[in-house]
């Protein structure tokens, strides 16, 4: 019975080293999962913090973009008014030429009140005739 027993032990031994290889394998396995868990976790946060970093500059350039979109959109409308303003110019330049030159001509001679009546005048005589 003793040796029975003696038997009977090291086969529980041996099933219990075979489960004990078993396990340890498997917290072998379990470990090299975790480890390249870890590894990929961490390429998943440096992922991340570049689409952040990226995110940040992409959203600085939107900024700058549309602020220079409404710079330009303020100097087209100044350009429009300006561009108005030359059009009343060049309807009126023929006129301004002939005041002129009618000026240098002929207002050397006289003072400066009389130079003054004549602009007056000459004026008048200008835009009575538009």
């Amino acid at each position: 019975p003793l040796r029975e027993e003696v038997s009977q032990l090291e086969e529980d031994a041996k099933i219990a080293n075979d489960k004990k290889d078993n396990l340890e394998k498997e917290v072998a396995q379990l470990e090299g999962s975790i480890a390249q868990y870890k590894s990929d976790y961490a390429s998943l946060i440096r992922d991340v913090e570049a689409l952040k970093s990226e995110m940040i500059i992409v959203t600085t350039k939107v900024d700058r973009a549309e602020s220079l979109i409404k710079s330009l959109s303020h100097e087209s409308e100044r350009w429009s008014k300006s561009s108005e303003g030359f059009q009343l110019i060049l309807q009126s330049i023929v006129g301004d030429g002939l005041l002129m030159a009618s000026f240098l001509t002929y207002s050397g001679f006289f003072d400066f009140k009389a130079r003054l009546s004549l602009m007056k005048k000459w004026r008048r005589s200008y835009e009575s005739e538009l």
